[in-house]
């Protein structure tokens, strides 16, 4: 899968969002929290539908509406009120209820988008809940069914699920967080295209973890599934500068032989990861270099040999390669930074897997690295193209709310 981030949707017994949070009693009458903070009235906005459509004005109009409120002894309100609407009082304030496969959860969807699983997942236990699991088809259905009811701009939430780093097929080995339970294959509504499969590598592939996708909701075909993902999708970070007869760049950068026999090229590998290209970049800028981009198909697969030679444990890197904004077609417009396009029928594609098969949302490339062994013409599994969203590639990686801003991450949906 192609995107750096998500959003924890937590699950409890008693209300629906994204974290699970504690089990709450039912009760028999709606209550209202009258100390309920604006916080907790704005994780319940996300959902659609949460305003009642009317105003009132007059004691009579509110008991028309809710009769078991004794509003006021004198008739008259001093104010025009707008309600909040709640499908019913069995939650938390914050939290909303849902059948989620027969049983009655409480979900919230955590107003904090991370990168890695692992803040998912603490986010979640913060709120004293789990990450949704679909440990059923009809536990699929209803964590599909409570995304879709979400008013958000995210498209990416984290699942707890894991699978074995020793698994050698894309979709064996997967098992629940909360309990370590298996999951049966067969249960895994997958996204066309997905579990990712790495072409040469010695197990399945560095993406263990997963995410629900919602941005093609309204495609019939495609709806809300899961993508394969990384736990922590960090890449590292290749820099290069001109090679004149020696590398004069800065610290660090050596030559290497990427598009021919000689010596063309002055790189270096950072030691600190990036979570988007943007930071990528940035990062080349501050070495006195720029990100790396290979040339042709040899290229790529000798710039992956490199990489594995500095660093076995590199498993991905990013590439200064995007595609054009007019592209039509997934495979076609990828363009280097000299302007000129890399050669469709070159491009070293992690095939099936790759490119997406969706046009509109991958227009960047992180390269994948970790393999057992390395040739100049792939197959071979090293210098193989990953497409990957433009939110991979957002520069803001320091806000993290849900509702404000753009996702370059990954929501949280706890129960």
């Amino acid at each position: 899968m192609r995107h750096f981030g998500a959003v924890a949707l937590l699950l409890s017994h008693a209300a629906a969002s994204t974290t699970v949070a504690p089990t709450a009693a039912p009760t028999a009458e709606p209550t209202l929290d009258l100390d309920a903070t604006t916080a907790q009235i704005d994780a319940e906005a996300v959902w659609k539908n949460w305003l009642v459509p009317a105003s009132v004005s007059h004691c009579d109009d509110l008991r028309d509406m809710y009769d078991e409120y004794q509003c006021c002894d004198n008739k008259d309100l001093t104010a025009h009120y707008i309600f909040f609407k709640r499908p019913d009082g069995l939650c938390p304030l914050g939290w909303r209820s849902f059948d989620f496969g027969g049983e009655t959860k409480c979900a919230k969807m955590h107003e904090t988008a991370v990168w890695t699983k692992q803040e998912a997942l603490d986010a979640c236990v913060t709120e004293g809940g789990t990450l949704i699991e679909p440990r059923t088809l009809s536990k699929n259905a209803a964590i599909v069914g409570l995304i879709g009811d979400l008013e958000s701009p995210w498209h990416f939430w984290w699942a707890g699920i894991t699978q074995s780093a020793s698994s050698t097929a894309p979709s064996e080995g997967w098992s629940f967080d909360s309990d370590g339970a298996a999951m049966s294959a067969s249960e895994i509504s997958w996204f066309p295209g997905q579990p990712t499969s790495y072409t040469g590598s010695s197990d399945d592939g560095p993406e263990d973890c997963a995410l629900y996708f919602s941005k093609l909701a309204h495609v019939p075909h495609l709806g809300i599934k899961l993508y394969d993902f990384h736990c922590d999708p960090a890449s590292a970070v290749v820099c290069a500068t001109p090679y004149y007869g020696g590398c004069w760049g800065g610290a660090g950068y050596e030559q290497a032989a990427i598009e021919g026999p000689a010596p063309d090229s002055c790189i270096k590998l950072l030691p600190t990861k990036a979570y988007s290209v943007a930071a990528a970049k940035v990062a080349c800028g501050e070495s006195n270099g720029w990100l790396v981009f290979p040339e042709s198909r040899m290229g790529a697969s000798k710039l992956s040999k490199w990489v594995y030679g500095k660093d076995p444990t590199v498993k991905t890197i990013f590439l200064n390669i995007v595609q054009d904004s007019d592209a039509t077609n997934s495979t076609t417009g990828w363009r280097l930074p000299n302007g000129q396009l890399f050669p469709a029928s070159d491009i070293p594609w992690n095939r099936p897997s790759d490119p997406e098969p969706t046009e509109d949302l991958a227009d960047f490339i992180r390269m994948h690295v970790a393999a057992e062994t390395f040739s100049d013409s792939p197959p071979g599994g090293g210098g193989l193209f990953q497409d990957i969203t433009v939110r991979t590639a957002h520069s803001n990686t320091t806000r993290h709310h849900c509702r404000t801003r753009p996702c370059a991450e990954a929501c949280s949906a706890c129960l």
